[in-house]
């Protein structure tokens, strides 16, 4: 019978790829895809723009506030029920209630968001306040 060598290097090796995985791709483990929507958020040159997915929402079942440093998208992802005679052979999706707060990189004026749901994406649209957008300035000769 032959005995295998111990390698500390393997093993080395083996919990580097281990906590590697574990932090891939910069995850969040507090973000959760069944409580948390994912958001992408962009600025153009009138503000921001917004976008978050909610699949199988209907526009009435979340919240937006806006403030002027921040924007919360909040909502309740309803409980599917079972009919008669049908028993859950696998369950992930959960009646749970979900928040997200975005901080902003600028200033938004709350009273200009604009919101569309459509396909089960949110698209916001937040507009800079017009004393903090740039004014072009002509230069006159003497």
């Amino acid at each position: 019978m032959r005995m295998a060598t111990w390698n500390p290097w393997r093993e080395w090796e083996q919990l580097q790829s281990a906590v590697s995985r574990a932090f891939a791709a910069g995850s969040r483990p507090e973000l959760r895809a069944d409580r948390d929507p994912p958001v992408n958020l962009w600025r153009n040159e009138n503000g921001l723009l917004l976008t978050a997915e909610l699949p199988g929402l209907s526009p009435d079942s979340f919240d937006i506030t806006v403030r002027p440093d921040a924007i919360t998208v909040s909502g309740r992802r309803p409980a599917q029920t079972l009919g008669d005679g049908e028993s859950w052979n696998r369950k992930e999706r959960a009646d749970v209630p979900f928040q997200r707060t975005i901080e902003l990189p600028m200033a938004v004026n709350p009273a200009s968001a604009e919101a569309v749901y459509e396909k089960g994406v949110l698209t916001v649209t937040l507009q800079r306040p017009t004393e903090h957008r740039a004014t072009r300035v002509s230069v006159r000769g003497a």
